[in-house]
């Protein structure tokens, strides 16, 4: 049986929550992913989705610059 540790990631793409959502799509096209946790220093805060930049911006007709700490999922 394979354990998490088998199909986990282990370089992981992190971002800032002062960063935009146009930067977290970004990172998801280039790294062809569609979540990033959200980091502070070490800290992990929360997490964005392609969702949650859909759902969240898009339809709540945000611009793209508009920084995603407000369309982050907070853990």
């Amino acid at each position: 049986m394979n354990t998490i540790s088998d199909c986990m990631s282990t370089n992981i793409v992190t971002i800032e929550p002062n960063q935009s959502i146009q930067e977290a799509a970004n990172l998801m096209k280039h790294y062809d992913i569609g979540s990033i946790p959200v980091v502070q220093g070490k800290q992990l805060i929360g997490i964005i989705t392609d969702r949650d930049i859909t759902l969240r911006s898009t339809a709540e007709a945000l611009t793209s610059r508009y920084l995603f700490k407000n369309v982050c999922q907070q853990i």
